[in-house]
């Protein structure tokens, strides 16, 4: 990985740690993607989006949908 690359793994992780909690009051996906470093939803959108492909390519079964 890149620097890059790996800071946005972690954003990344970040962002699936806190959709797993979604279940707790106040957070709203826009609260998520803000919380993980991302500050443009479409940006994230995109990331998460190209992020589950590489999931499904190595048969993780870790991915999340984006609406």
């Amino acid at each position: 990985y890149t620097p890059l690359e790996h800071i946005i793994n972690l954003r990344i992780q970040h962002a699936l740690k806190l959709i797993s909690q979604r279940n707790v009051p106040g957070y709203s996906l826009k609260e998520i993607f803000y919380r993980s470093g991302f500050l443009d939803r479409y940006y994230f959108s995109r990331v998460i989006k190209k992020n589950n492909r590489k999931f499904q390519q190595r048969g993780v079964n870790q991915s999340i949908e984006i609406n």
